[in-house]
């Protein structure tokens, strides 16, 4: 009887995962996980403070490290992804949707170190000034991501945040 229990409940399981997912990309099935879900029920103002603080740490942490080309090349991947995740936070405010590609956000080859760190504090300056004046802007309105498909704005606040974070974990002492 136990075994019986332990199958119906996880048929049960298995149709709901169907259920949910028919129709959907294995992509928005990630950003419904790893972005939507955690940005839930935060307020723009806890998106603000934490990208506040993870910007204050990772320029503190860029302060201490070598200039080599391997980190030059981090920091612009970080930079174009924070540049082109700012314009598509604009289109919350009511800017025209452009699909781009961070690429084109991308800062210049010729760049040293210190510019490329004075670049990455004005980026993240600026990232938060658009934010700001998010305040007040339609809840359910999403805009899209190339890869993970529609992100609200906190998913897009949160991933942001994530992804400076994170890559900048790659950097190398």
């Amino acid at each position: 009887m136990q075994i019986r229990k332990r199958y119906l409940v996880l048929a049960a399981l298995g149709l709901g995962a169907a259920f949910y997912l028919r129709g959907k990309r294995v992509e928005n099935v990630v950003a419904d996980l790893l972005l939507e879900l955690p940005a839930q029920g935060r307020s723009l103002n806890k998106h603000l403070e934490s990208l506040e603080r993870s910007g204050q740490a990772l320029e503190n942490r860029l302060k201490d490290l070598p200039d080599t080309p391997e980190n030059r090349e981090q920091l612009r991947h970080i930079l174009s992804l924070e540049r082109w995740g700012t314009n598509r936070l604009r289109v919350f405010a009511g800017a025209a949707f452009e699909r781009d590609r961070s690429s084109l956000y991308r800062p210049a080859e010729h760049l040293d170190w210190t510019e490329l760190r004075e670049d990455f504090a004005d980026a993240r300056f600026e990232l938060l000034e658009v934010a700001r004046s998010l305040e007040g802007t339609l809840p359910g309105l999403k805009v899209e991501h190339n890869q993970l498909g529609l992100l609200s704005r906190g998913a897009w606040l949160f991933y942001l945040n994530a992804h400076a974070s994170l890559e900048g974990l790659k950097f190398q002492a």
